[in-house]
């Protein structure tokens, strides 16, 4: 039990600085002044979008292939 506990609460860390590294990467493409631009083609990212994943890089198209 408590070697399961340790996976999860592992899991959960990884996650943790996984989504602490997509905030400051879409921190820094405001700062660079491509926040809603995708990274991969370049077209803007919906709005819509932005509201649930704010830190995406990505548009639904490029997310999607």
């Amino acid at each position: 039990l408590e070697r399961q506990n340790d996976e999860v609460l592992g899991g959960i860390g990884q996650e943790t600085r996984s989504a602490i590294a997509d905030i400051r990467a879409a921190l820094a493409r405001i700062d660079e002044g491509t926040y809603g631009i995708c990274a991969n083609c370049g077209n803007p990212i919906n709005p819509d979008r932005l509201d649930i994943l704010p830190a995406t890089a990505y548009c639904i198209v490029c997310a999607s292939q």
